[in-house]
């Protein structure tokens, strides 16, 4: 893949197409996420007729492949961005290239298709200095365009063989039916006995009993009514100044609950609970605290909330689609503030404001937070898919509820994400 291009063959590079073709593979992918999502909750629709061991395995099988789906989906998004940022990054490193063939050739030297630089007419002393000028930066130019390439090359080869991966997981879950066209289980006693479930929804429920376990130890407290919905995040500290001020999702939301069939669920989502350092100049998100004169970023300290659906006009094309989750318009909460300036809320210092930090969308590499917690837009997607709400509540008032419990990641008191244990494994 570094193999030294000719000139004419560097010119007839057109790069921006793979970011083109990224940008396709981006938006066909939210469309796959859209079937699978449908295909789950047609199963769960077909649970209030259908019931038995044939539905569970069916409704095994594609909750299973959802929970795959998902993983595939955001392995070909990080393809589609390899891909998207490669092109921009050839096209750049392509153009400067080129850039210092003109200059060469505006300068009156010729450039060959090997990139050798020389003099019109022949060898010319007087100009040596210049020509070797002018050699050298279009070999570094090149050297710095085969690097990239290289770099790239190797990023997009990791994200498609990560994409290879999940594709040979999907449909790798609780078949609905074997070679001979039978239920996979029927005759097997274990899974069909009275009160058991299958493999896949075992691991559902310990995840789901491990967070329900999290929350409650943290002082908050499950509503496991059907349908109610409980999340919890788990806070990874992080300074504001992270990712050039624009911040990371490198936090773990879970949310958990229970339908009308009584079957439990459980959805994660890459998240940020994290102000970002591109607020701390901007007076409307900012409070001087400690009256030094200088304003100070805030944040939600670890605690349980109640909050609830709510449409946003401002959250609307800027960085989400108009979701968003609030305090009650009356909750008093108080918020952590940042007051040495280090990038980080170790300071024992609080103040007002806490009620006004929301759950919205947040940009992809760019957790747009001044205090609120987000999440990127594809995990925004599921959220609120999850939460099963829509632009469309903005008409109708109707507000979903959402109990929330913040804990910062704590391995030595067990705060910290849900971890599988395999049979025999200590």
């Amino acid at each position: 893949m570094t193999e030294v291009p000719t000139r004419t063959q560097l010119r007839s590079w057109e790069p921006w197409k793979l970011s083109e073709a990224g940008t396709e593979v981006k938006v066909r992918n939210s469309d796959f996420l859209g079937l699978i999502d449908s295909a789950a909750a047609q199963i769960r629709e077909a649970g209030k007729q259908w019931e038995g061991d044939a539905y569970w395995s069916a409704y095994d099988r594609v909750v299973g492949d959802r929970d795959n789906g998902n993983k595939v989906k955001q392995a070909v998004d990080e393809l589609a961005d390899a891909m998207i940022d490669g092109g921009a990054v050839l096209t750049d490193y392509r153009r400067v290239v080129l850039d210092k063939v003109a200059l060469a050739t505006e300068d009156g030297f010729t450039v060959s298709e090997s990139w050798a630089v020389a003099a019109q007419g022949g060898s010319s002393d007087d100009r040596e200095a210049d020509r070797l000028a002018h050699q050298t930066a279009v070999a570094t130019a090149l050297n710095e365009l085969l690097g990239a390439q290289a770099g790239i090359y190797a990023a997009i080869t990791t994200a498609a063989e990560e994409v290879r991966v999940r594709g040979d997981d999907l449909g790798e879950g609780d078949s609905a039916d074997n070679s001979s066209g039978q239920l996979l289980g029927v005759s097997d006693p274990v899974i069909l006995a009275p009160g058991q479930t299958s493999p896949a929804q075992q691991e559902i429920d310990a995840k789901y009993d491990y967070y329900a376990s999290l929350i409650e130890k943290n002082g908050g407290s499950v509503d496991s009514g059907p349908d109610q919905k409980n999340m919890i995040a788990i806070r990874r500290e992080t300074s504001v100044y992270a990712n050039n001020g624009q911040g990371v999702y490198d936090d773990k939301a879970v949310l958990i609950w229970v339908d009308d069939h009584g079957v439990r669920h459980v959805s994660e989502y890459r998240a940020n609970t994290d102000p970002t350092a591109r607020y701390i100049d901007n007076p409307s998100e900012t409070r001087d605290v400690n009256s030094d004169g200088t304003r100070e970023l805030g944040r939600l300290p670890a605690g349980t909330y109640e909050y609830g659906h709510n449409w946003f006009k401002n959250k609307h094309d800027t960085v989400g689609d108009g979701n968003v989750f609030t305090m009650p318009e009356s909750a008093r909460v108080a918020a952590e503030y940042d007051t040495n300036h280090d990038g980080f809320f170790n300071d024992n210092a609080t103040g007002p404001g806490g009620e006004s930090m929301f759950w919205h969308c947040g940009r992809e590499g760019d957790v747009a937070s001044a205090g609120c917690q987000t999440m990127p837009p594809d995990d925004w997607s599921r959220f609120t898919s999850d939460m099963g709400v829509s632009v469309t509540d903005k008409y109708t008032g109707e507000q979903v509820p959402l109990r929330y419990t913040l804990v910062n990641e704590d391995p030595a008191n067990g705060n910290t994400e849900y971890r599988h244990v395999e049979e025999g494994v200590a």
